[in-house]
């Protein structure tokens, strides 16, 4: 049990990071786009 608790734990931290990781990535390409192609906007 103990066991499982920690394996979910890692999960849901890993998940978090990765949910984290994307939205970062997505805001500095939408961040990019709007320097580089201010039209489109």
């Amino acid at each position: 049990m103990g066991i499982n608790e920690g394996r979910v734990r890692d999960w849901r931290k890993q998940k978090h990071q990765r949910r984290c990781a994307s939205l970062l990535a997505g805001g500095l390409q939408a961040f990019l786009r709007s320097l580089f192609f201010p039209e489109f906007m």
